[in-house]
């Protein structure tokens, strides 16, 4: 099989975070005690080591993706702590809304309508919905 990601994404209840994190933690760990990389070589320039250097860099980039996983968890739930204990203020003075056009309500008008409006139809008005063509 090969090592192909894929992400998934499910819910777990809040209280079962800690323990969900530190199986990550856990796994990421064992992943770390696998990577052995020889402090010295017989002859540097072998296939051999260029196995051996391979191997050391796919065990470093499962390693890398756990703990990517683990971060983007613990900074999502960072920022959801924060977001719930400081609600972002409204602001006091909502932007101005003088001189700016109102937007028609197209909840009933069909296609065509619409199409007229946005191509510079009939003088750029809206026609009542009883007054439609059919």
């Amino acid at each position: 099989m090969t090592n192909k990601r894929i992400n998934i994404q499910y819910s777990i209840d809040l209280s079962e975070l800690p323990d969900e994190v530190q199986r990550l933690y856990d796994k990421a760990f064992a992943e770390f005690k696998e990577i052995s990389f020889p402090k010295k070589v017989n002859d540097v320039l072998d296939f051999s080591t260029a196995k051996r250097v391979d191997e050391v860099r796919q065990k470093l980039a499962k390693f890398d993706l756990i703990l990517s996983d683990i971060q983007s968890i613990v900074s999502s739930y960072v920022e959801y702590e924060a977001s719930s204990t400081n609600p972002q203020p409204q602001p006091e003075n909502p932007l101005p809304t003088a001189g700016m056009p109102e937007i028609p309500n197209m909840s009933d008008m069909d296609l065509s309508e619409i199409s007229r409006l946005f191509n510079g139809g009939v003088s750029g008005e809206l026609q009542k919905p009883d007054q439609r063509s059919e």
